[in-house]
Parts: C-alpha cells; sequence; structure tokens
C-alpha cells in the first residue's frame, strides 16, 4: 500500500510539471522522428546516411529498425511479421555499407533465442546467424561475432562470452564464475585493439543483493583482470549503468548505489560514481554526482566524456525531476563554460547517448505526452567546442 499511494503522488506530480514545461524549453536543433507509439528505443548509431535506430512500440508487436535521415524521415523500416515482443539492439553500421543488429525474442521460460540480423543498405534482411541464447550485447569481429550475455546451467546464471563463425581455430565460448558473487550475467562489451571491456550485473553472497562488474577479457577468452563493486549494507543495491572506452584506453564506468527503506526495502537515495581506469585496471580518477542524482548513459566527446541522466524513473528508483546531461574533461573535471541544453522539464524522456559526427555527441530519446506516456523518438545532436571557445 505504502508503495502504489507515493506511486500516484508521483504520477499526479510529474503530471503538473509536465504541463508546466514550456516548449521554449525544446533544445532548436531537436529532430523529432514520425514514428507515433514508440514505447522503447533499445539503441542508436550514427551512420553514413543518417542514424540507425532500433525501437519497440507501446502494444509490442512490431519492433522495428529503421535509417532516420536529417530531418527525421525515415529512409527505410525493417520489420518482421511474427516477432510479437522480441526487440532489436546493438545496431552498427559496418565498412562495406550493410548495417548490423541483435535480435532477442522471449522464450516461455523468461531465456532469449538470439541472432544476429544484416540488412543491405535498403533495410532488406540478407543474412540471419543463431547466437548463444540468452545473448545481452553482441560485438561483430571480422567475419565473427562476440556474444556477450549469460550461460544457465542448474539454476545458476554465469556470465558468458562467445566467439561464433570467425576463423575455426579462434572461436570459444567461456563461461565465467565471479569471486563473491551466487549468479552474474554480462550485459554490454566494448572491443578495443586485443580485448574486450565488458561490464555486467550479479548477485553478491554477502548481503544476497545486487552487484556491478567490470572485466576485462582478452580475444582468446582468458580474464586479464576483473572488478566489482558490491553493497557496504544489507539495505543497498549496486547497479552498472554504462562503460565506454577511448582510443587512448580510458575506460569510463559508472554504477549506481540505492538506498533501501529498512522497513519494506523501497528506494529512498541513490548516488552514481563514475571510475576512470586505465587498460591495466589501475583507477585514474573518481567523481561522484550530487545525493539523488543518477548518471544512466556515457559516450566519449571531444576532450572527455558526456554522460546522461534518464531523470525520472518510477519502476525502479522513484525521484522527480527531469533528465540531465554532465560533461566531465579527461581528468575528470567539469568545464563551467560549457553551456549544455536542457530536457524540458519531463516532456522528454533521455534513453542514451553515443557518438555523433565529428566534435559531436548524439542523444535520442522519447517526446511524451504526459509523464509515462511515450510517443514519438527524438534525436538531438551536442556539439562540444574546445575548452575556451
Amino acid at each position: 500500500m505504502k508503495k502504489r499511494v507515493l506511486l500516484l503522488v508521483l504520477i499526479a506530480f510529474c503530471a503538473l510539471v509536465s504541463s508546466a514545461a514550456l516548449a521554449s524549453d525544446t533544445p532548436e536543433n531537436l529532430i523529432t522522428c514520425d514514428i507515433p507509439e514508440t514505447g522503447f528505443l533499445p539503441g542508436a548509431a550514427m551512420t553514413g546516411d543518417g542514424v540507425l535506430l532500433t525501437g519497440v512500440p507501446l502494444d509490442r508487436e512490431t519492433p522495428w529498425v529503421a535509417l532516420i535521415d536529417e530531418s527525421g524521415a525515415q529512409r527505410w523500416v525493417f520489420s518482421e511479421a511474427g516477432k510479437n515482443a522480441a526487440r532489436y539492439l546493438c545496431p552498427e553500421s559496418l565498412e562495406d555499407g550493410t548495417y548490423t543488429v541483435l535480435r532477442q525474442t522471449p522464450r516461455d521460460d523468461g531465456g532469449y533465442e538470439c541472432a544476429r540480423l544484416s540488412l543491405d543498405q535498403n533495410g532488406k534482411l540478407l543474412s540471419e546467424t543463431a547466437l548463444w541464447s540468452n545473448t545481452n550485447w553482441m560485438v561483430p569481429y571480422g567475419e565473427g561475432t562476440f556474444s556477450i550475455g549469460a550461460f544457465i546451467y542448474e539454476d545458476v546464471i554465469y556470465p558468458m562470452v562467445s566467439l561464433q563463425y570467425g576463423a575455426e581455430e579462434d572461436n570459444f565460448d567461456y563461461y565465467y564464475t565471479v569471486e563473491g558473487c551466487t549468479s552474474a550475467e554480462f550485459n554490454k562489451g566494448i572491443l578495443t585493439g586485443d580485448s574486450l571491456i565488458i561490464s555486467g550485473q550479479g548477485i553478491d553472497d554477502k548481503f544476497d543483493r545486487n552487484a556491478g562488474l567490470l572485466y576485462r577479457i582478452d580475444l582468446k577468452g582468458n580474464v586479464v583482470w576483473a572488478k566489482a563493486s558490491t553493497a557496504d549494507t544489507p539495505r543497498e543495491l549496486v547497479f552498472a549503468n554504462d562503460v565506454c572506452v577511448t582510443a587512448d584506453g580510458q575506460i569510463i564506468w559508472i554504477f549506481t548505489t540505492v538506498t533501501g527503506d529498512e522497513d519494506d526495502d523501497y528506494p529512498i537515495g541513490r548516488t552514481s560514481t563514475v571510475y576512470c581506469f586505465d587498460m591495466d585496471g589501475e583507477v585514474l580518477w573518481r567523481y561522484e554526482t550530487k545525493p539523488n542524482d543518477m548518471l544512466d548513459f556515457v559516450a566519449e566527446a571531444p576532450g572527455g566524456f558526456l554522460f546522461g541522466s534518464e531523470g525520472l524513473e518510477l519502476e525502479n528508483c522513484p525521484y522527480l525531476g527531469q533528465g540531465f546531461l554532465l560533461f566531465l574533461n579527461n581528468d575528470g573535471q567539469e568545464r563551467p563554460d560549457l553551456e549544455l541544453p536542457q530536457l524540458s522539464g519531463g516532456s522528454m524522456e533521455l534513453l542514451g547517448v553515443t557518438a555523433g559526427t565529428e566534435n559531436a555527441v548524439l542523444c535520442y530519446g522519447l517526446l511524451l505526452e504526459d509523464p509515462g506516456f511515450p510517443d514519438k523518438p527524438f534525436l538531438l545532436e551536442i556539439p562540444i567546442p574546445p575548452a575556451g571557445e
């Protein structure tokens, strides 16, 4: 009852905030995509021809992949009949001009059947390659694919990495035991020159609470180093939010610690922490947000990193407040001279940030008709000028 009352109060308050938001708050270079009743955007990637965007409609009946031009119009849309409740992730434009996405199709047991799809320049299906079940992230590698996710054995979940369909002598399938965790899975991976940087989530065996994971694994599947962020008290949950890697070897990892009420575990506080590591796993710097601010996304930007917060999230951490953007330079310092756009007082839901065109970062998300009622996707490219300009 306590949770229901709080949720109703929050929703009512958010409706007031949204109705008070002014149209003038909308960033000038915001692009609206004419795909109404979109419920979620799993991913976006800048291409030479526009933005490759993946979406799930509110009714979940026809997930799609679309190439969006600079005006927000659809160059093409790809969808598959009979794939209700599926979703497409990890959109990527390849050097040969084709596109690739990961398709997850839910099973009755709660797992996923997974496949890598290749699309031509007009959005037509070229090929479909089966991947390991419960693949959460996919990284193309030459003719092969790294599958990153979970392996379930005797009701225990293990983090998994697999290289499939590369040169036969290079293929491998590994799952890993995480010290201090009863179960774990990998959620995202980034390919560097000689290794994968992988973030994940586990359940610690001390308090039986969420723990964040960060691994460096070489291209043969061997662990170079591993790190975990676990709860300090039984009232805490730790979530690994996002990770990115720069060309010169800086690794940025975000995790958030959520504190629950001592009576019913209802979230009452949160703080995000950013760690910057070198490729040897040594800490270069650390940044902590203000209380109850949460950073969900990160992308490399000219001279540093752009972070994004989804803002209001009733389901997992119900704190009021619009999403926001934060820039940190390569030394972990804020830039007071850099003015970042506001996210319109509750009328926009930020769902990700990724590399944009030269000297810019691409933000993407959904416009909201009312809090909790998303409609059309938006794209927002943010230029990052050099410091002092």
